[in-house]
């Protein structure tokens, strides 16, 4: 007997085990195994200044969502600011560095992706992000 691939869903905030490719309710997500490519994927650079850096504005009547956050300020600096990640006007985090998985759908189309330093410094920041 040859057993069925099997997937994990999430229905119902429970994480339960189920035969893959079977359709799913509209309360079941499928778990993201994070070996997916997104467009435009990976997006970083460096955020300098105090208030926001927009890192990714979708184009008219997309809407982004984000897969992975890494931010870090620099290891050799004596400043290390307060890092807020938003994504339209909701707050993902506030953090001084994280990397994590994070998987979040802006509100509504248009909204841009944004640093946010509360004083001058130097922070690198990836996002993996898709824009749909």
């Amino acid at each position: 007997m040859v057993a069925s691939p099997r997937a994990l869903v999430l229905a119902g905030g429970k994480l339960v085990e189920g035969p893959a490719g079977v359709a799913l309710a509209e309360d079941q997500i499928p778990l993201d195994s994070a070996e997916h490519e997104f467009t435009p994927g990976l997006t970083g650079g460096v955020a300098t200044a105090a208030g926001n850096t927009i890192v990714y504005t979708p184009a008219a009547g997309k809407t982004l969502r984000l897969h992975w956050i890494y931010t870090l300020s620099k290891p050799s600096s004596s400043v290390f600011p307060l890092i807020t990640v938003m994504l339209g006007s909701k707050t993902i985090c506030t953090t001084y560095g994280i990397s994590k998985r994070k998987k979040v759908t802006a509100a509504n189309p248009g909204d841009a992706l944004v640093v946010v330093l509360d004083q001058p410094g130097s922070v690198a920041y990836t996002f993996d992000i898709e824009e749909f």
